[in-house]
C-alpha cells in the first residue's frame, strides 16, 4: 500500500485534500469512498451538518488508472477526484488526464 494525494475538484468542495492508501487491488470506487468518508467526517466533526449531507451526496470520479496512481513516478502527484460530467468533451473516467477542474 502506498499513500497518494487526492484533491477534490468540485465547486463547493474544491481544494479538499486527503492521502489515500492504494494498492493494486484498490478500485476507483474504493478511493472515492475513502475521499467521501473523510470529507463527511471532517464536516461532521466541525458540526457543519449541512455540508456533511451535501458531501455524502457528492458524485466523484477519477481520470487515472489505478496502475498510474500507484506507480513509483506518481509519489509526488496530486490526483483529482472530479464531480462533473464531461458530456461535451467525451472524457471517460479512465482517461489519462489527471488535471481536471470544475
Amino acid at each position: 500500500m502506498v499513500p497518494r494525494c487526492f484533491q477534490i475538484s468540485a465547486e463547493l468542495f474544491w481544494g479538499f485534500r486527503i492521502f489515500v492508501q492504494v494498492s493494486e487491488s484498490t478500485s476507483h470506487e474504493d478511493i472515492v469512498k475513502d475521499i467521501k468518508r473523510s470529507l463527511v467526517e471532517f464536516f461532521t466533526g466541525a458540526n457543519l451538518l449541512i455540508l456533511a449531507e451535501k458531501a455524502s451526496r457528492l458524485s466523484l470520479h477519477l481520470h487515472n488508472d489505478v496502475q498510474d496512481i500507484i506507480s513509483d513516478q506518481a509519489y509526488d502527484t496530486t490526483f483529482y477526484a472530479c464531480s462533473h460530467i464531461h458530456d461535451s468533451l467525451k472524457i471517460s473516467a479512465t482517461s489519462n488526464s489527471s488535471a481536471c477542474f470544475f
